[in-house]
């Protein structure tokens, strides 16, 4: 426990891992989202030599777990300062687990040393000060073709950034996804990319409607960048591709739909108004006139 947690006798430590566990998602769930980023591994394993990777914030271990067994001749350095969310990592083959802050151990680190650096859903927890930091020092510390990769929630998704976002009292404050995108860029990262995850827009779906526009855009969304290009195709699809559903591409889909159903309904009233129309020039014919005159006769 903590300095803190022995003075209140409050395990945070223990509640925040049984709070992982509960809102999260299974492991075995949050390792098959992770396989959306297997072209990382392709990429690394296309390199020669030993590959040292670092996950920041490792928590359960989903991430590290998947690398070490992905990534060739590698050492997955699993980083986290809380040991009881961390403790998954420390049998892991090719994986060492450090009980340290972020910003501490890539401090400690040797210029152009790192292949890999990760973090997922950790970025929200540190101040705007210590994420400037975080990404300044990673630009330092990747090697020459070194990436980064940094996963948040999406404050796109309008029950994100009112609601979900708070059940992590630890979060401090959505960082949006082009905010991110232009401070590694700005840190001299030469490309970089906006991965919106998990989208839940079904664009097939005839019934899409503005609850399309407050719920389904992605929930979560990453920055890829590559400290410099090396223009490798194993990788290019991560940095060209539009991925997930942005918060225009929902409005978009929802005014397709509602200019479809302004078309339909103008198609009906010309087609009422061509019947109409024709049955007035039917009521206006001699031929109608003499029928109606017969049939007042009978």
């Amino acid at each position: 426990m903590t300095e803190d947690e022995k003075v209140t006798g409050i395990d945070l430590s223990t509640f925040y891992r049984v709070f992982e566990d509960t809102f999260r998602g299974s492991k075995e769930e949050i390792c098959q989202r992770l396989k959306f980023y297997s072209p990382i591994f392709t990429y690394l394993n296309l390199r020669d030599g030993p590959k040292q990777c670092i996950d920041l914030g490792c928590g359960r271990g989903e991430w590290v777990s998947l690398a070490s067994n992905e990534v060739e001749n590698s050492t997955i350095f699993a980083i986290d300062f809380n040991i009881k969310m961390s403790q998954d990592t420390l049998n892991m083959k090719n994986v060492k687990t450090v009980i340290s802050g972020a910003l501490e151990y890539l401090k400690s680190l040797e210029s152009n040393s790192i292949d890999l650096i990760t973090s997922f859903h950790m970025v929200e927890h540190i101040t705007n000060n210590e994420l400037h930091q975080l990404v300044k020092e990673s630009y330092r510390v990747l090697n020459t073709h070194g990436l980064l990769l940094l996963e948040t929630p999406n404050p796109e998704n309008f029950r994100v950034a009112t609601e979900t976002f708070y059940f992590d009292q630890t979060h401090i404050k959505p960082i949006p996804s082009a905010l991110l995108k232009f401070m590694v860029d700005y840190y001299g990262f030469t490309r970089s990319n906006i991965l919106r995850l998990s989208p839940r827009i079904n664009y097939s779906d005839e019934n899409i409607c503005e609850l399309t526009f407050l719920t389904a855009v992605s929930s979560d969304y990453s920055i890829i960048a590559q400290k410099n290009n090396d223009d490798i195709q194993a990788i290019n699809d991560l940095f060209n591709c539009h991925y997930g559903a942005s918060i225009e591409s929902a409005a978009q889909k929802i005014n397709e739909r509602h200019l479809k159903r302004i078309d339909t309904i103008s198609n009906l009233e010309k087609k009422q108004e061509k019947t109409d129309e024709i049955i007035n020039i039917i009521k206006s014919s001699f031929f109608f006139k003499v029928l109606k005159w017969l049939k007042k006769k009978k």
